[in-house]
């Protein structure tokens, strides 16, 4: 219980991380540092690969949201999730 609850506390300050001070800082005046998806790399190899494609598109939907980018982040977080068990 004590991770589950760890990695919701996690799961949003990761979004509150990236909208409120990653989008602030441009690379070049032109790149935008995303680290949100380090929250699925890092997601303990135990998750099932239901949960962690389930918990990409939440957070993907969370930026999206915030960001008003309608999908793009979606797409990349569920993308991330899929091929995590194939990439580490």
């Amino acid at each position: 219980m004590y991770t589950l609850a760890r990695n919701i506390f996690i799961f949003f300050a990761v979004i509150l991380f990236q909208v409120l001070v990653m989008d602030n800082i441009m690379l070049n005046g032109y790149l935008v540092p995303y680290v949100y998806l380090l929250f699925i790399l890092l997601i303990p190899f135990e998750t099932p690969l239901w949960l962690l494609i389930i918990a990409g598109f939440m957070l993907g939907a969370g930026i999206d949201l915030l960001e008003n980018t309608a999908g793009m982040h979606t797409a990349a977080s569920v993308l991330v999730a899929f091929i995590r068990p194939y990439m580490l």
